[in-house]
């Protein structure tokens, strides 16, 4: 691939990380799990989670809180990340059981799946990475009615990068709007991905354009998780103070009253 089609695939990533987010924006979400083919009809379990996040130029902050099954209700965490930057990536988890401990998450561990499910800490960040990867256009394909580029990221050789499962990934990257309307994921060696994440029925909320469905399939988990949107907003005045470790353990109550 000529080094010009390298320029042009970095550029479509920067830009998909460019794209409106809005300073400001929260979610609430339906996530069902399950057997693959099985998790719409019948989950094994399912989750509802409420997302707070603050975005302030390249830094991102963002909040996720269980509010249900009953056992798990209460349990969040807060990530701040930096635009397309592999690192620093910081993760602070918060279990209100016994003690009710804040834990510092080593970023090594941001490819470690969460509750049973088939997405994981990194798979939930605001931006996909631009730092320590090889961009290529591979190919142009449709994707449920729409143009899109795919193009092929590669892992750059880097002893530090070994805790991702995956050292190749496809991104499907709408060519008029500019945002990801899929995933592949691959391991070392294998042409088949282990991992395929797909975002449909973008809609408008607030002029920031949001996926109401992302359906994540895990072949090799033969298991799959569906994130259902149910409501959300943006631009919003917040409580900027929450996104602080400090006061992680007042999460909970502020995203109950939306």
């Amino acid at each position: 691939m000529s080094s010009m089609s390298r320029h042009s695939a970095y550029e479509l990533i920067k830009n998909t990380n460019l794209r409106e987010i809005g300073e400001t924006g929260f979610q609430e979400v339906k996530i069902s799990l399950g057997k693959l083919g099985l998790s719409e009809t019948k989950p094994d379990r399912e989750l509802l989670i409420r997302t707070l996040r603050l975005t302030n130029n390249d830094i991102s902050r963002s909040l996720f809180c269980l509010f249900s099954p009953r056992r798990f209700k209460g349990i969040c965490f807060l990530m701040k990340e930096y635009r397309g930057k592999l690192a620093p990536l910081e993760i602070h988890l918060l279990f209100p059981y016994g003690l009710n401990l804040i834990r510092k998450i080593d970023s090594n561990r941001r490819c470690q799946y969460l509750i049973g499910m088939d997405f994981s800490y990194d798979d939930l960040k605001t931006w996909v990475y631009e730092e320590g990867h090889i961009f290529e256009i591979v190919d142009e394909d449709d994707q449920e009615g729409n143009q899109c580029v795919v193009i092929q990221s590669l892992l750059k050789s880097n002893e530090q990068l070994d805790f991702f499962p995956w050292v190749k990934k496809h991104f499907w990257i709408d060519k008029q709007l500019t945002l990801l309307r899929k995933i592949e994921s691959f391991e070392r060696d294998s042409e088949e991905p282990y991992r395929t994440l797909t975002l449909s029925g973008y809609h408008e909320v607030d002029r920031v354009l949001l996926p109401k469905k992302m359906h994540m399939k895990n072949y090799k988990k033969k298991h799959e998780t569906i994130i259902s949107l149910n409501q959300a907003w943006h631009n919003r005045k917040i409580q900027e103070e929450l996104f602080l470790r400090s006061n992680l353990k007042k999460c909970k109550d502020y995203l109950a009253q939306f």
